[in-house]
């Protein structure tokens, strides 16, 4: 009798693990479905002497956490601490199915915080180039973010060659719908080879 109970909540025991396991599961599957990413701008620079910039990547677990990033410059992707060169080849094997999912996506500007440096050879050039850089920005984002998510600052440099954006554009994409127009692309691709075939 002794070892019946023993067997029965031993089973007991094994089932609440179970359950737990089910439930663990489950909740990192909701949260895998209302993940976003976030991909923040924090830096351009472009002088005579410099040419850089930086992109972070952010995995937003329900899009709060997060449990993930890579950062992109010049040199290449780094992720865990780990380099990987982006050449010419990888560029060009870049097909236009990749910019057309990037248009589909549903992307939400989170915030903006930024200093841009715009500065032209010429004084007068330089002027022209503010203007305009703030005349079209605003237009831009106009009706896309919340006034407290938005700082910037765009200022002249004369009598250099220089374009320094130094600060935060921050937009993100839900993880689902970049999955659906994912999938979508690769079910139009599919279509299209047939009919090429069938030609």
């Amino acid at each position: 009798m002794f070892r019946i109970k023993l067997e029965n909540i031993g089973k007991l025991a094994i089932r609440r693990n179970l359950m737990w396991l089910v439930f663990l599961i489950s909740l990192l599957f909701i949260g895998f479905i209302f993940s976003s990413i976030e991909i923040s701008l924090n830096e351009i620079v472009v002088t005579e002497e410099k040419q850089d910039f930086k992109i972070i990547i952010y995995f937003k677990l329900f899009s709060i956490l997060k449990i993930f990033f890579l950062k992109l410059d010049r040199y290449g992707i780094k992720i865990f601490n780990k380099n990987i060169p982006i050449t010419r080849e990888k560029l060009k094997s870049i097909d236009k199915g990749s910019f057309d999912l990037l248009r589909d996506l549903d992307i939400k500007l989170e915030s903006v915080n930024f200093v841009l440096k715009v500065g032209v050879i010429d004084i007068n050039l330089t002027n022209i180039a503010i203007v305009v850089v703030s005349t079209l920005f605003p237009i831009l984002i106009r009706n896309r973010i919340k006034n407290k998510n938005l700082k910037y600052e765009i200022l002249p440099e004369y009598d250099k060659l220089k374009f320094h954006f130094n600060g935060k554009i921050s937009v993100s994409v839900k993880l689902l719908t970049f999955i659906k127009l994912h999938f979508k692309n690769i079910k139009s691709e599919n279509t299209h080879n047939k009919r090429k075939i069938m030609v």
